[in-house]
C-alpha cells in the first residue's frame, strides 16, 4: 500500500506540472494590445496569394497579421507629382476629404515629405510622384483605416482683396516672360502686366495690375481681322 501511495503522489506531482505548463501555454497565447484602437487585419502570403489569416493557415515567428490602429492619432499616405512638392513644406496645412463621405472634411498638417519620386505604376505617362505624409489634426468616428481620400495642401494664402482669375486668362510672350492678362476696355481688350500670388494648377491670385470686379478674357482675344492681339 505505502508503495502505491508513492507511485501515486508521484503521478499526481506529473500532473500538477503538467498542468502548470498548460497554463503557462495558455497564456502565452493571449495578446494584450498596448493600447486602445481598433484592430486590423493585415494580408500576408498564403497558399501563393495575398490574403487574410484563417484558421488552420500556418505563420512564422514574429510575422504580423494583425495590427492594432489608435484612431486619435491617424495619417494620410499620398502621393504629389514630383513638380509641385517643392512647394511643400513640412507643418503646411491641408485639408483632406473622404470619398465615402463627401460632406466630411478635416483639418491636417504635412507631416513628411518623401526625397526619391518613383513612377506612377500602370500608368504610360510616365509622371513620376514623392510620397507625403499628412497627419490629420482631428478625427472623425466615421473614419477607420483604408479609406480613399482627397487633400488639398495650402501652399500659400491669398489675401481675400486679391482678384482671382483662372490660369488660362494670364499669357507670356516666351516661357519665363512677364505675365501679363487682357482686361476689358471698352469694345476691346487692354494688354495690362501683373504680378502673380498663390494659386494652383486651375486658379491664380493677382497681387497686382487688377482690381476687383474688372473682366478679363479667359482666352487671347482676336482683332476684327481675325488674328490673335
Amino acid at each position: 500500500e505505502e508503495a502505491e501511495l508513492r507511485q501515486a503522489e508521484l503521478e499526481m506531482r506529473e500532473a500538477e506540472v503538467e498542468l502548470e505548463r498548460a497554463r503557462n501555454n495558455a497564456e502565452k497565447l493571449v495578446v494584450r494590445a498596448p493600447m486602445d484602437g481598433m484592430v486590423v487585419h493585415l494580408d500576408v502570403f498564403r497558399h501563393g496569394e495575398f490574403g487574410k489569416v484563417k484558421e488552420g493557415d500556418e505563420l512564422w515567428s514574429g510575422q504580423p497579421f494583425l495590427q492594432v490602429v489608435d484612431l486619435s492619432s491617424m495619417i494620410v499616405k499620398a502621393k504629389v507629382n514630383q513638380i509641385d512638392v517643392e512647394e511643400l513644406r513640412i507643418g503646411q496645412r491641408a485639408r483632406v476629404r473622404f470619398d465615402a463621405f463627401p460632406d466630411l472634411e478635416l483639418p491636417a498638417r504635412v507631416y513628411s515629405i518623401g526625397t526619391v519620386a518613383k513612377a506612377r505604376q500602370y500608368r504610360p505617362d510616365y509622371v513620376r510622384e514623392v510620397p507625403v505624409v499628412l497627419k490629420l489634426e482631428r478625427t472623425d468616428p466615421r473614419v477607420i483605416p483604408d479609406l480613399s481620400v482627397s487633400a488639398d495642401v495650402i501652399v500659400e494664402a491669398a489675401d481675400d482683396e486679391m482678384p482671382v482669375v483662372p490660369r488660362s486668362a494670364v499669357f507670356r510672350d516666351q516661357p519665363g516672360g512677364e505675365p501679363y492678362v487682357f482686361v476689358r476696355s471698352g469694345d476691346g481688350w487692354e494688354r495690362r502686366p501683373v504680378e502673380l500670388g498663390p494659386g494652383n494648377h486651375i486658379f491664380v491670385a493677382v497681387r497686382r495690375g487688377l482690381e476687383p470686379g474688372e473682366e478679363v478674357a479667359a482666352r487671347r482675344p482676336e482683332t476684327r481681322e481675325g488674328g490673335e492681339i
